[in-house]
Order: structure tokens, then C-alpha cells, then sequence
């Protein structure tokens, strides 16, 4: 295996560390902040629908809500976290440099 070989196979395991991290520290962010986000918004977001769609599409509407709030935080999360960690790999590495 040559030098380069092993920088590459290095990049990888750094590459899928990033990436579980992130991935295992995202749905922990996304179980903690979820009920905070949706408690806070999902009156709004039923008495918004309720008044300009109808009484009737206001509790699917809220279900749909839920769910896309806790996608939108779980990506968000997931891409400030990977990059948070690979900033942070790339300054060990200067410093040990």
C-alpha cells in the first residue's frame, strides 16, 4: 500500500467518522429541540390554516407541520454539526502539524 493509498483510506475513516457524528448528534438535537419548535408554533399554525384554508384542513395541517419541523431541524442540524466537526478536525490537524 502505497503513501498515497493510505492518506486516501485516512480521508475515509476521518470522512464516515464526520458523518455518523454528525448523523447520531443530529437526531439527538432533533429529540430534544422538536417538541419545543412544534409547542410554540402549532397554535399559529392551526389557527392560520384554520382561518384562511378552513376548520377542516387545520389539524392535517398541523400533523404536516410537525413533520416538516422536525426534518427542517434535523438537516439544519445535521449540516452545522458536520461542518462544526470537520472545522475542528482541520484545526487539531494544523496544530499538530
Amino acid at each position: 500500500m502505497g503513501k498515497q493509498d493510505q492518506k486516501q483510506a485516512a480521508a475515509n475513516v476521518f470522512s464516515g467518522s464526520v458523518k455518523g457524528l454528525a448523523n447520531v448528534s443530529a437526531v439527538a438535537v432533533t429529540y430534544l429541540l422538536t417538541p419545543l419548535a412544534y409547542g410554540s408554533t402549532a397554535g399559529w399554525v392551526k389557527a392560520y390554516t384554520g382561518n384562511h384554508y378552513g376548520y377542516e384542513f387545520a389539524d392535517i395541517a398541523t400533523l404536516f407541520w410537525g413533520i416538516l419541523l422536525a426534518a427542517a431541524i434535523f438537516f439544519m442540524s445535521r449540516a452545522t454539526l458536520a461542518t462544526a466537526i470537520t472545522m475542528g478536525g482541520l484545526a487539531i490537524a494544523a496544530r499538530m502539524v
